[in-house]
């Protein structure tokens, strides 16, 4: 709260000193010979920070969000996150020429939240025909409220991000659409008559994994670590590990490879070979059919099989899906689950928590037999 004292300075004129003190603001002082001026002052650094739009340092007042969205790029997308600038560029990008020429002084929430909702509402594309998702919108307004809060911790250009009074649209693209055994049975007829030769294989390693689209395309050779108690070239290999060093979260994991997804593998391999050659290493396992130095293209293939698959509403994230719910199916634990598909937390896989129900039945069945569920007329048991 602002406090406006009258006092009287060395030449015995009255004047009004005010002093604004509020949690996570660096206490304001100033004095005016006017009382109204003292009040529109006042009012005016207040709302400033309830908005957060207060800039301790008048240096800051001449800048502009382009000013911010342009050093945020160069010094933290461009050095400390590399691997985003692909796609968190285009998204700053749009942020600078929607609202990059306001002063940063002058930015409040309802300048957010009107280009929010414009986001949502544009079409974009080549053919204008799409809407972004609400989880789209929510990556968007992501690194813009990672921009502002750099520029409150680090740079001191704000005192408080304005994004923290902005709302998030509400985000439920929770699919639970996995291929049933009769639709995996179809699939892998249709991919077996597919014009792309990798793609069975692809299908398969994705079905055994629960990797992303995204790590299948980008593993090479040299990611493919065989069992250490198995020598070198030998012929009663049974699985494999594939190493995950470009993941989704950045985090680097291991994860067995077997059974049809192993035998897959191997049939990538040239000729009669056991492993990689050298000269293979460097290279992606499913590169592209013009360049293999870009991953494969296979949308079209994709598309062609679900079709003749009879197979509707399928997409290929919806494999990983599939394979978490078997895993649920088979009485794996979230935890284990989550540590397959590569999830921090369990949130992301409490989805297929009612699919091991049935599992649940035999674990807690298992109490029937134990002295609390007996209900034969053992004498001794039955004794209270």
């Amino acid at each position: 709260m602002a406090a406006i004292r009258e006092r009287l300075n060395r030449g015995g004129k009255r004047t009004y000193q005010v002093q604004i003190r509020r949690r996570g603001f660096p206490s304001r002082n100033k004095s005016f010979y006017s009382l109204t001026a003292a009040r529109m002052w006042a009012q005016k650094v207040e709302s400033e920070m309830q908005l957060g739009t207060f800039l301790p340092e008048l240096s800051a007042r001449g800048r502009t969000v382009r000013d911010l969205l342009l050093r945020y790029k160069s010094e933290i997308l461009a050095v400390h996150k590399p691997q985003r600038k692909q796609d968190q560029g285009p998204q700053l990008d749009w942020w600078i020429a929607k609202i990059g020429h306001h002063a940063l002084s002058d930015l409040t929430p309802s300048v957010i939240a009107k280009a929010r909702d414009e986001l949502s509402a544009t079409p974009f594309g080549r053919k204008k025909q799409k809407l972004r998702a609400p989880a789209t919108v929510v990556r968007y307004l992501a690194v813009l409220s990672h921009a502002f809060n750099t520029a409150v911790r680090e740079w001191q250009w704000l005192s408080r991000s304005p994004l923290e009074m902005v709302s998030k649209p509400k985000v439920r693209n929770e699919r639970e659409r996995y291929l049933t055994p009769a639709e995996i049975a179809a699939l892998r007829e249709a991919l077996a008559v597919s014009d792309n030769r990798v793609l069975p294989a692809l299908f398969e390693i994705a079905l055994s994994t629960g990797m992303r689209k995204g790590e299948l395309l980008k593993l090479r050779w040299a990611d493919v670590r065989w069992p250490t108690s198995e020598q070198p070239n030998s012929p009663g290999r049974t699985y494999c590990f594939l190493r995950l060093t470009r993941t989704k979260n950045g985090d680097t994991r291991s994860i067995p490879l077997m059974g049809r997804g192993f035998s897959a593998l191997m049939s990538l391999l040239p000729g009669d070979s056991l492993e990689p050659p050298r000269e293979l290493l460097d290279q992606l396992i499913f590169p592209g059919s013009t360049d293999d130095q870009q991953p494969l293209d296979f949308k079209r293939s994709w598309a062609t099989a679900l079709r003749r698959a009879g197979i509707p509403d399928f997409r290929f994230h919806d494999i990983r899906h599939t394979t978490a719910s078997y895993l649920a199916m088979q009485g794996c634990t979230l935890r284990e689950i989550a540590e397959v598909l590569g999830h921090r937390t369990l949130a992301m896989v409490k989805r297929y928590s009612h699919l091991s129900s049935e599992h649940l039945v035999g674990v807690v069945g298992r109490l029937s037999s134990s002295p609390i569920g007996f209900n034969g007329t053992d004498t001794a048991a039955g004794t209270r």
